[in-house]
């Protein structure tokens, strides 16, 4: 039974990693992001060097205050964070 168990989270943990949204932080930042089944998951400042990240099996809306040189890997690829024109705010709907 044990092993079984093991073999289980190996497997979970593989696909989970995969369906992962990693931010990384240079600069302090806004961080809002929204599941699309509309839960809240976090809404608060976020200090430069932080590395945040979040289950995209649902989907997800993120806005990025202070989004310059925020990095954005989406399941293990670069993801552009492009801000709206004139702002610094970036808004992604991640599926």
């Amino acid at each position: 039974r044990v092993l079984f168990r093991s073999e289980q989270t190996s497997v979970a943990q593989t696909s989970s990693t995969n369906d992962k949204l990693v931010l990384r932080f240079k600069h302090d930042s806004w961080l809002f992001v929204k599941a699309n089944g509309g839960a809240v998951l976090t809404s608060r400042m976020v200090r430069a060097g932080a590395e945040e990240s979040f289950d995209v099996k649902q989907g997800l809306f993120v806005k990025i205050g202070n989004a310059a040189d925020v990095e954005a890997i989406l399941r293990g690829n670069p993801l552009p964070v492009v801000t709206e024109r004139d702002s610094k705010v970036a808004n992604l709907n991640v599926k």
